[in-house]
């Protein structure tokens, strides 16, 4: 009874997984953002060189290879088929009879007693899934093109900087020699730099100071019948 439980929950829970499998890969179809991918590790070591022979029997030479399995016996063979799962009808399959852990242990007895098992073969790391890249891997490589970028435009940043502070210099400069002038014209009238009169002595003569250079610069206009001769 309690096997049959077990069995019962097994294929509940994969049915739910492969569920969930099923829509998280119709979901990741609809979204906008993928994450990108890399090859397998074994296809970036390979690189150009894996069109070479690969086998999932790694410990057996190809002479081997190409000769028959040996037969197994009978209880072997009523454990193996015991352990496989059937399809009935189009796309339902039965569960194993018997768990992992049974077919382990009864392996090793008749391991144990001189029966001979067939090979399992070897994962083919050549079908691996594609890896998502990591995210702080992605960070890493938008900051090294952000840092590229901002090197090319060095340059031109320190031209401009340098440029900024050469008229920031230039109008300190000359805010100075202003203020020295100031200070001298206030003097020439005798007056104190706290002295009321002399902030009113010094904006009188700002407003004198356009007017005397639209002065320099006008020309006198002719008139019409000079123009005429």
């Amino acid at each position: 009874m309690t096997h049959l439980y077990f069995q019962v929950i097994s294929s509940t829970i994969y049915r739910t997984c492969n569920l969930l499998f099923k829509l998280r890969s119709i979901s990741t179809g609809f979204c906008l953002h993928k994450t990108p991918r890399v090859l397998p590790v074994t296809h970036q070591i390979l690189g150009e060189h894996n069109a070479q022979y690969f086998t999932p029997y790694p410990q057996l030479t190809r002479e081997e290879l190409e000769e028959p399995p040996p037969r197994v016996s009978d209880e072997v063979r009523d454990l193996l088929q015991l352990r496989r799962k059937k399809l009935i009808g189009e796309n339902k399959w039965q569960p194993p009879k018997i768990s992992a852990h049974v077919f382990r242990k009864k392996r090793k007895e008749l391991i144990r007693a001189g029966h001979y098992f067939p090979i399992f073969p070897s994962r083919d790391r050549m079908l691996d899934p594609m890896p998502k890249v990591q995210q702080h891997i992605l960070e890493k490589e938008e900051r090294l093109k952000k840092i590229e970028q901002n090197m090319k435009m060095m340059p031109l940043w320190i031209a401009e900087y340098k440029s900024k502070m050469r008229e920031k210099k230039l109008k300190k400069l000359e805010d100075e020699e202003e203020q020295k002038r100031n200070k001298r014209y206030i003097e020439k009238l005798g007056l104190h730099p706290k002295d009321p009169r002399a902030k009113d002595a010094l904006e009188g003569l700002m407003k004198d100071k356009p007017e005397k250079a639209k002065k320099k610069f006008t020309t006198k206009k002719k008139s019409k019948v000079e123009v005429e001769k």
